[in-house]
């Protein structure tokens, strides 16, 4: 989620782009921090990520937007830090999203073959 909505950002002026860039490269640090946090989960490991997390979200930026996203993002630290304590948690949310794809899938294909199905009783009234 923070990912997509700093992502979605247009930025106006030179110095948004820049402090867009600097979060961006802070969230893929944390991103990294995560991961090896997941595979040795150590105390020092756990502070150094939340104080990067904290700085990340506090950075008072140009683009107010980007700051109201990062106040976003701050307010969800619990959830999104859960993996800090069970680090046996996924990183991302593919699963889900796999699972909910599968579905869309399949409601798509019914939609076509429900189509398929009226242009073929169009055609045998034709003939």
């Amino acid at each position: 989620m923070p990912l997509r909505k700093i992502n979605a950002l247009v930025p106006f002026q030179e110095s948004h782009v820049k402090d867009i860039e600097k979060i961006l490269g802070l969230f893929w640090e944390i991103y990294a921090s995560l991961k090896a946090y997941k595979l040795s989960p150590t105390d020092i490991t756990k502070q150094g990520v939340e104080k990067k997390f904290d700085k990340m979200c506090f950075a008072k930026t140009s683009c107010t937007l980007l700051n109201k996203v990062l106040e976003r993002i701050y307010n969800n630290r619990e959830e999104l830090l859960l993996v800090l304590k069970y680090p046996g948690l996924a990183l991302h949310n593919n699963l889900s999203v796999r699972d909910i794809r599968e579905y869309v899938k399949n409601e798509k294909l019914a939609e076509v073959r429900a189509a398929m199905r009226d242009v073929e009783v169009v055609i045998r009234l034709r003939l």
